[in-house]
C-alpha cells in the first residue's frame, strides 16, 4: 500500500485498524463531541462508545467547528468547520520524545514506564481492553491526548511501531 493508498484509507475510515495486532483506533471528523448525530458523529465511533466496555479514551476531531454569536455568546455553528489537524503516523516512543522536547518531565526511552502517573494498573487496564476488543480513541500531538494509550502501547512490546496519531501542531489551530 503506497503512503497515498493508507492516508486514503484513514481519511475514509473514522475508526482504522494499526500495524499492532488486535489495536484499533478512532477519531472523528469533526471536533470531538459525545458521539451525538446531531452533531455528525461518525456511526463507527458511535459504535466503539457501546462496546459493553466502552472506548478506550476519546475520539479527537480533524475539524472543528466555527463560532457564531448566539443569544447568549458564542455558540457552535454546526453547518460550518475547519480543519485544524492531520493523520499522521508515530511511534509511542517518538510520542514520548516529542513530549518530551514540548518540556513534559518523563523519563528516557530506556525507562520501563514513561507515563504512568494513574499507576501501572491503569496501563495493564487498557491492555485488557484491547485484548477484550475496545477500540482507542486515537492519541494526538500538539493537544496531547492519550499518553496512557500509547504507554499501553509500549508494555505490548510496540514502544518502536507507527501507530495513528492526530497532529495539531499545524499554525491554524
Amino acid at each position: 500500500m503506497t503512503a497515498f493508498e493508507r492516508a486514503w484509507a484513514l481519511m475514509k475510515m473514522p475508526v482504522v485498524d494499526t500495524d499492532v495486532p488486535g489495536v484499533r483506533m478512532a477519531y472523528q471528523q469533526k471536533e470531538h463531541l459525545p458521539a451525538a448525530e446531531e452533531y455528525g458523529a461518525d456511526q463507527q465511533v458511535k459504535d466503539a462508545l457501546n462496546h459493553p466496555k466502552g472506548m478506550i479514551g476519546i475520539a479527537m476531531g480533524l475539524e472543528r467547528y466555527k463560532r457564531i454569536e448566539g443569544e447568549h455568546g458564542p455558540e457552535f455553528d454546526y453547518n460550518s468547520s475547519k480543519p485544524i489537524g492531520t493523520l499522521g503516523q508515530m511511534t509511542p516512543n517518538q510520542y514520548f520524545d516529542n513530549l518530551k522536547n514540548e518540556g513534559y518531565k518523563m523519563p528516557d526511552r530506556n525507562a520501563k514506564y514513561r507515563w504512568k502517573d494513574k499507576g501501572e494498573d491503569h496501563i495493564q487496564n487498557i491492555i485488557q481492553g484491547v485484548k477484550d476488543g475496545q477500540v482507542m480513541g486515537m492519541p494526538s500531538v500538539g493537544h496531547q491526548e492519550g499518553g496512557h494509550r500509547m504507554e499501553a502501547l509500549r508494555q505490548m512490546g510496540h514502544g518502536d511501531t507507527e501507530v495513528p496519531v492526530l497532529d495539531y501542531r499545524g499554525d491554524d489551530q
